[in-house]
């Protein structure tokens, strides 16, 4: 059986929220923390014949529409929610800079890997046809006689894990810009079983840091086990909401928050039904720099977006 506290504790923790909702993500749990039925971990995107037919036919998806609010009585206006009806909590705008701290390149591979793990598990290298240099796989006991197919990879480069699971979402200008790798990164997926037929979940995850140590990180995510709805979030404290429309016309919500440190902590959100797309920054970036990182991406085109609705 996969060790399931070195399996989460291998994702990023450079979200204060980060480790929870990976184990709500894995144990299939809605995350109604943040007053969203989603389910979210680190990063991933539908592998394999994500947004196609069977025939191979591209199918355009709708973007849900994400938004923040810093008071109740308009989260209740809106979604006809009364005080009585749900236990309304607010999410804390303020923002722990520590876990910026030690931004150390770790694979998840090797984190899965770690001679305290009592994992059962098989390592395969990649040859040099494979774009992928390290493969870790095996099974998981999901309870009540179901048993998942679960894999890890290691890539140099998360265009490298794009490119071989024909995912269109352009990261140049950030490895180009970011060059150095930071923090966890990798990839991984749960299969239904061993054909890899069935693609449940999966998710792609990196950190890229410049000169100046401004953090970059993006982290894709999908869960075909259960859908999206329309996200809401509901903050303390001081936080700056804002939406962005992309060039090719994806609408990014926006969350800015200032550290103790005079950094800035920026978050941009892309929703659909099944997928979900984070872009963090934290450091001291030019006013524009958000907007060209998104600009640059690729989105409509890679996560399969209806951008005319």
């Amino acid at each position: 059986m996969m060790d399931e506290k070195k399996l989460f504790d291998a994702m990023s923790d450079i979200d204060e929220n980060y480790i929870q909702d990976a184990k709500n993500f894995r144990e299939h749990k809605v995350v109604r923390g943040r007053f969203a039925a989603k389910s979210v971990a680190a990063a991933a995107i539908v592998v394999l014949l994500a947004g196609t037919t069977v025939y191979g036919a591209t199918v355009l998806v709708k973007q849900l529409h994400m938004k923040g609010y810093t008071r109740v009585e308009e989260l209740e206006e809106d979604h006809d929610i009364k005080p009585w009806q749900s236990n309304i909590s607010y999410m804390d705008a303020d923002f722990d800079e520590e876990v910026f701290a030690d931004l150390t390149p770790k694979s998840l591979v090797d984190i899965l890997t770690d001679a305290g793990s009592d994992q059962e598990y098989t390592i395969e290298q990649g040859k040099a046809t494979d774009m992928w240099n390290r493969k870790l796989f095996g099974t998981e006991d999901m309870g009540g006689g179901k048993t998942n197919y679960y894999e890890a990879y290691d890539y140099d480069h998360l265009s490298d894990a794009f490119a071989d699971w024909n995912i269109t979402l352009d990261v140049n200008y950030i490895e180009e810009n970011y060059p150095r790798l930071a923090g966890e990164y990798g990839c991984d997926f749960y299969y239904a079983d061993d054909s890899k037929k069935d693609c449940l979940q999966s998710r792609f995850f990196s950190g890229f840091c410049d000169a100046d140590e401004n953090f970059v990180s993006v982290a894709l995510i999908s869960d075909q086990t259960s859908p999206n709805e329309d996200p809401y979030e509901l903050y303390s404290g001081n936080i700056n909401i804002s939406y962005y429309t992309t060039k090719d016309g994806v609408e990014v919500y926006m969350t800015s928050r200032k550290g103790k440190s005079g950094k800035i902590y920026t978050t941009a959100d892309v929703y659909t039904e099944h997928e979900q797309l984070t872009i963090g920054m934290y450091g001291n970036f030019a006013a524009d720099e958000a907007t060209k990182i998104l600009d640059s991406l690729n989105i409509a085109e890679g996560l399969h977006i209806d951008t005319t609705k």
